[in-house]
């Protein structure tokens, strides 16, 4: 879906950070998939954190460099995004897309607290696709695609980006808890199953 650029990458939580890369194609071959090879980590002990990926194809290692807003804590932590605001660097598309891939896992998974944790997770999703929507919009413009591919796929299949079909998937999901999701047993990180 997207070649990082260099520079900062805005996200709105560490979660968006490890998404982002399993969304990523490689620098250096424009392949996939490239996976996270190592934690994000605190980049001279300033806003900054840095990312070390690792392409699966041609071995390319590159670090990625975020800026985390709201900075990450405990209460945070398993929200995607805790602000109103959309993502900078995953867009419609690539929401969907996480959302088809997480839902599919949640599907497939035996351990029905897993499940659960991955379809409120895939729920997330969903909801972060619709912030590319303006009040009473059915498709999002196409400044909710980030790359060619996306603007492509918008055009081909703009019945995937519909506002009404989008809100009636999400509306068969649970609710996002109160004050945000559970705490439980360590639960290992979803978005690095690519």
């Amino acid at each position: 879906m997207h070649v990082p650029p260099d520079g900062l990458l805005n996200v709105h939580s560490v979660a968006e950070a490890f998404l982002y890369v399993s969304l990523t194609y490689c620098p250096r071959c424009r392949r996939r998939p490239v996976r996270a090879a190592g934690d994000l980590t605190r980049a001279d002990g300033g806003s900054a954190w840095t990312l070390e990926i690792e392409c699966t194809r041609c071995n390319e290692r590159s670090p990625l460099r975020f800026r985390v807003d709201p900075p990450p804590t405990a209460a945070n932590a398993a929200r995607i995004n805790s602000t109103h605001e959309r993502s900078a660097v995953i867009d419609v598309a690539g929401w969907l897309a996480l959302f088809r891939v997480i839902a599919e896992g949640a599907a497939n998974e035996p351990n029905r607290s897993d499940a659960r944790g991955m379809t409120l997770e895939a729920a997330q999703c969903l909801d972060e696709a619709l912030r590319f929507f303006a009040p009473g919009q059915e498709l999002p413009d196409e400044s909710a695609c980030y790359d060619d591919g996306s603007r492509e796929r918008l055009r081909s299949h703009p019945e995937q980006f519909q506002h009404s079909r989008l809100r009636a998937m999400r509306d068969k999901l649970p609710a996002n808890p109160v004050g945000g999701l559970p705490e439980s047993k360590p639960r290992r990180r979803w978005w690095r199953i690519w």
